[in-house]
């Protein structure tokens, strides 16, 4: 049976905060020994409205942006040769590259579309901070966010939903 675990969630009001709280946290981790953090998502929205995910157990991103960019340059790079309009194929073969290495490769972390909804809950230049961590070391890292100046939410993990995550970080573990 898995250790009973909780999701925080803490927001924060300017964009860099949940990084540095991450940051925080990570160093705390490492003084207490006894401190595991799982998987962990920072959710930043731009002034402008955009929003951006960075996942810790989500490898996708990382290699379909290195194979967007080996594929778009080599696009452009081709295309340039025969005195074809490189850049707009480039972008294009990126884009497509992309979309299918996150169709082809299992999705280790959070539910992209629930973080999606996340951040477009968000209030424009601000952050949220989500991650996963052992039931006896929520109070500490609940009240560690909340010194950082975070909103904390915490709940408990449902076993079923326990048991998927340590299934998927074992599995990443594993490859």
């Amino acid at each position: 049976m898995s250790t009973p675990q909780h999701v925080i969630v803490a927001t924060f009001r300017a964009t860099d905060q949940a990084e540095h709280a991450l940051s925080a946290l990570e160093s705390l981790s490492h003084r207490l020994h006894t401190l595991a953090l799982g998987n962990v998502a920072i959710l930043e929205k731009a002034p402008d409205g955009t929003v951006q995910v960075h996942e810790t157990h989500d490898p996708r991103a990382g290699i379909s942006r290195i194979a967007a960019n080996v594929a778009g340059s080599v696009t452009w790079l081709v295309y340039g040769l025969f005195g074809l309009p490189g850049p707009l194929a480039g972008e294009l073969a990126a884009d497509t590259t992309s979309g299918s290495i996150k169709r082809v490769v299992r999705d280790m972390g959070f539910d992209d579309t629930e973080l999606e909804v996340l951040g477009d809950e968000l209030d424009a230049g601000s952050s949220a901070l989500i991650l996963v961590v052992p039931a006896d070391a929520t109070p500490t890292v609940a009240a560690e966010l909340g010194r950082l100046g975070g909103t904390v939410v915490s709940r408990p993990l449902t076993p079923d939903v326990a048991e998927e995550l340590e299934a998927d970080r074992s599995a990443a573990d594993a490859g």
